[in-house]
Parts: C-alpha cells; sequence; structure tokens
C-alpha cells in the first residue's frame, strides 16, 4: 500500500515499517507522501502538546496549593475555583472588563511553526521577507474554566504591505491561559487560535484555495500588576492548510508575519 502511494517509501528497518504504514494511510487521505517522517512528526506534535499540557496542570495547581497554603496563614480563606462561567449576561451592551481591542503589526517571518516550535530553532536564526503587515482586532470573553482558561470569540482585519498588498479577515476563537505563579509581578496570559481566515488580492503565484485558510496564531501577552488592562502583545500571525502543517508548503506566499503590538481591555 505505501509502495504503491508514491513508490520512494523505503524502509531499512523491521521496527521502522509502522511508520512507513501510517504514511501510506496519511497519504491515502491527502495529508502527505509515503514517508516515514510523517510518523514521526506526528509523535513528536503530540508528545509536545502533552507537555504543554502537563506544564498548564502543574502551574494551576501551584496556585492552588498556594491558595490553601495563604489560608491556613490565617489569610482570607480561598475560594474554590469554579468549573465554568459564562461572561455572556448582557452581551451586546456591557463589557465588565470582557472585551479587548488590539492593533499590532510587523514583518513577514519566512520561518516555518515547525521548525521553531518543533525544533526550536533559535530566533537569531529566523529569516523574514520584503512584505509588512499591520492589523486590529477586537474580542469579546465568552466563557471561564477553572478560573485559569479563557474562550473568546475574535474578529479582525490586517493589510499588507511592500510586495504583497493582500487585505485579510478572520473570526476566530481564542483559547487563553492566564494563571501563572508569577502574576504578581507581571501577568502574564498565552493563547493559540482557531478560525476561519479570509483573503483577497493575494499575489499571482498564490494556490486557488487560499482564500479561506485556518488561522493559528500563537500569542503571549504581558502587563503590569498595576495596569492590567494594558497588555503588551506578541503574536506569530499565520494563516495555513491544516493538511499542509508540516510538509513544507503553504497555498498562501504571505501566510506568517511575527508582530508586536497593545492588547486593551475594557
Amino acid at each position: 500500500m505505501c509502495a504503491a502511494a508514491r513508490g520512494r517509501c523505503a524502509v531499512d528497518a523491521p521496527k521502522r515499517a509502522h511508520l512507513c504504514s501510517m504514511a501510506g494511510i496519511l497519504a491515502s487521505m491527502g495529508f502527505a507522501g509515503c514517508r516515514p517522517n510523517t510518523g514521526v512528526f506526528l509523535a513528536r506534535i503530540g508528545l509536545r502538546f502533552l507537555a504543554f499540557v502537563t506544564v498548564l496542570l502543574a502551574l494551576s495547581l501551584s496556585g492552588a496549593f498556594a491558595g490553601s497554603a495563604a489560608a491556613s496563614e490565617g489569610d482570607e480563606p480561598a475560594q474554590p475555583a469554579s468549573f465554568a462561567t459564562w461572561h455572556t449576561d448582557n452581551f451586546f451592551t456591557q463589557c465588565d472588563g470582557n472585551c479587548a481591542v488590539s492593533v499590532f503589526g510587523g514583518p513577514q517571518l519566512l520561518t516555518r511553526q515547525y521548525d521553531i516550535f518543533v525544533h526550536f530553532k533559535p530566533a537569531w536564526e529566523w529569516r523574514f521577507g520584503n512584505t509588512d503587515l499591520i492589523g486590529g482586532a477586537i474580542s469579546r470573553r465568552l466563557l471561564t474554566l477553572w478560573d485559569s482558561l479563557d474562550i473568546e470569540s475574535e474578529f479582525g482585519l490586517a493589510k499588507r504591505f511592500g510586495n504583497m498588498h493582500t487585505e485579510e479577515a478572520w473570526l476566530i476563537l481564542n483559547f487563553r491561559w492566564t494563571r501563572f505563579p508569577w502574576n504578581q509581578y507581571l501577568r502574564t496570559s498565552i493563547a493559540i487560535t482557531s478560525g476561519p481566515s479570509f483573503a483577497v488580492d493575494l499575489p499571482r503565484n498564490t494556490y486557488k484555495n487560499a482564500t479561506v485558510l485556518n488561522y493559528f496564531s500563537p500569542q503571549i501577552t504581558f502587563a503590569l500588576p498595576q495596569y492590567p488592562q494594558y497588555e503588551l502583545m506578541v503574536q506569530m500571525h499565520h494563516r495555513s492548510n491544516i493538511v499542509d502543517f508540516g510538509k513544507g508548503g503553504t497555498p498562501d506566499p504571505g501566510w506568517q508575519f511575527l508582530t508586536v503590538g497593545l492588547h486593551y481591555r475594557f
């Protein structure tokens, strides 16, 4: 099956035969060519994600233990974390700190997310293009889980300058982790996004299916405790086809920008 897919799946060790078989199955589904590296890639992504979730849970538990310790020392008793808190009351009339606007901009980043987050390629080896992007977005917090994970809706617009003149729009969900043990010194949040991204006036070398892609933009914010509403935002503005992730190709030549901006909550 694997050899029939591309005719070049050479497995030199029996212990790697299952990876070749997995690659063949993925090839039949349109994910990748027949190559053993596909299984290795998926395994690496799974392990990175599990490690990421483990770290977040550890940070959450450390905050819970700190609250319990404070209560045992005579401070105000710690309140149990609520599993789910909805913020949809008065959705169109009052924000009560659940709304945010952001403005940002930055250069095109040619180094792929796979190399940055899987192979940990250092920042001084990243490559940049000759196109810049500026954009803005408005978001609304919908739900908070465990007093730690915010789920937000977001609508944004962006414009490319330089070698490209594309306009973008997106309507997505943000998944933002806000609980860190150092928040009393520097308030921090990290977020990942997912949702449709639309683009018009794309370059001529763009594939036909690049008008609508997935918007996946990792983000980190920092704020001073005395001014929590003003956040410095660093974001990897990224749009691509989910199926192409890790394959080294993208339908849109202007798929990614490294941006810095201001995130204001109100």
